[in-house]
């Protein structure tokens, strides 16, 4: 992995770990305390119930109508697309803090806080995400991150990625994704935060809140410290066997899930008590500080849970929480720079610009059956020297690594669609595949494998 990618990768943690997440937990404390104040706030039962309400309803509809409304604004119409999907993000997070908020109330209020019962329906609703493959789904910011600029962000997001023209299924689908697939995962985080409250210095509520921060920090960070050990190993499983894949995975997810629990457990409580502990003060700040700050950082889609995606269907090792912030909005410009030093002779910082090649593809020896080598100006492989000096450098250059047209232009714009520029043999989805890209900043050609959220409209029967 090129230094550059190494530190890109860091910022990347950094910036989710200390910038994305706080503007998260102010985004939910504000909106969640609102319904507090708002929704009948002396009677807690009915008001319950009016969120309850509002997210399912909501969130179905959305599920229902997306394609419809999707499918008629597209990106080409820049500020109406901006515009509506903005929209839609705020409400979609009104609809996700609503049903999240009457489900835990609700069942707080009738099956009582005790850990006990909570461990019983964590128990149950953690079988079920394994064995329906969502448990990638319990895990949401700081450990992974989703972009505004997703040119899939209209498009519905249900299990089982059925097609809207089959209505009938694509209804069910939605059905089980709202009321099976996110009340599980609502039913283990209320589970993981109940016992925690049991057993983590129930009587100092400030050392605890303070404790389970900083244990829950550190656990994340070391996750992103070990992600590329972890990836290694998964992609090793996979060669293998996908079943030892499968279940290695969901491990990490387990073991994710309950590290961003300490953190979202610390995090928020300390924010309530102490962050303007005035409720309505202090819900209205933090609603817009959340509100504005993830949506100018284009991260606002992670108010809820990164989406409904399966699990082992990443490959080479991507499925361990990627985390991609800088290292695609600054491809582009990387790249850029890769060829003017080209151009000019200079060399990196290691005297090597790493190129990759896919599977097939060979260009004068420069690259070889897909195998990473290094490439310079000066130093290049005989087979790639151009026989007549006379021949300008910049041509020799373009016929040796024609791949300028075959980049994806669309990175400031949107994100950068995984199935543009990776290929996988073992991928189960049809991408498209780029001949040759700089490994410079994306370091494997691993790091952007196609994600389910790629092929929405694919039918999965």
């Amino acid at each position: 992995m090129p230094m550059l990618q190494r530190c890109l990768a860091v910022v990347d943690a950094g910036l989710c770990l200390f910038i994305f997440f706080p503007l998260a937990i102010f985004h939910w404390r504000g909106t969640w305390q609102l319904q507090d104040i708002y929704f009948l706030p002396g009677n807690l039962v009915d008001s319950s119930w009016i969120s309850l309400a509002i997210g399912a309803n909501l969130g179905l509809v959305e599920l229902l109508t997306q394609p419809y409304l999707g499918g008629a604004i597209h990106q080409e119409h820049k500020v109406l697309y901006f515009i509506y999907s903005r929209l839609h993000l705020y409400i979609h997070g009104w609809a996700v803090m609503s049903f999240w908020r009457g489900v835990w109330n609700l069942l707080d209020l009738y099956l009582t806080e005790g850990w006990i019962n909570s461990l019983i329906i964590l128990i149950i609703c953690q079988i079920i995400s394994f064995v329906t493959r969502t448990t990638r789904t319990n895990v949401g910011i700081p450990v992974s991150i989703m972009l505004d600029t997703d040119p899939d962000l209209l498009e519905p997001d249900t299990v089982f990625k059925i097609s809207p023209e089959d209505s009938i299924r694509y209804m069910l689908d939605c059905l089980f994704t709202q009321f099976i697939i996110i009340f599980s995962s609502i039913c283990i985080w209320r589970g993981i935060w109940n016992i925690f409250d049991t057993f983590l210095l129930p009587s100092h509520h400030f050392m605890s809140d303070v404790i389970s921060l900083l244990i829950g920090a550190g656990l994340v960070a070391l996750m992103f410290i070990l992600q590329p050990p972890l990836a290694w190993i998964s992609e090793k499983l996979e060669a293998r066997s996908a079943l030892h894949k499968l279940i290695y995975e969901d491990f990490i997810f387990f073991i994710a899930t309950w590290a961003n629990l300490l953190l979202w457990r610390g995090a928020w409580d300390l924010c309530i008590e102490y962050m303007l502990p005035d409720p309505e003060v202090g819900s209205w700040v933090c609603h817009w500080i959340g509100t504005v700050g993830m949506m100018s950082l284009q991260v606002f889609n992670n108010v809820g849970l990164n989406g409904i995606e399966r699990d082992g269907q990443y490959q080479g090792g991507e499925g361990i929480f990627p985390v991609y912030y800088l290292r695609i909005y600054l491809q582009d410009k990387i790249q850029t720079t890769f060829k003017v030093y080209k151009k000019l002779g200079i060399k990196s910082q290691d005297d090597t610009v790493p190129m990759l090649g896919t599977n097939g593809i060979q260009d004068s020896g420069c690259l070889d059956n897909g195998q990473e080598k290094t490439y310079t100006v000066d130093n290049q492989p005989e087979s790639c020297v151009d026989p007549d000096p006379a021949v300008d450098k910049e041509d020799n250059i373009k016929e040796q690594c024609t791949h300028d047209s075959n980049l994806p232009n669309n990175t400031l714009n949107g994100k950068v669609t995984p199935g543009e520029i990776s290929q996988s043999s073992n991928s189960q989805r049809n991408v498209n595949h780029d001949p040759l890209i700089i490994n410079y900043v994306v370091g494997s050609i691993h790091d952007f494998e196609t994600s389910p959220r790629d092929q929405k409209s694919e039918t999965v029967s």
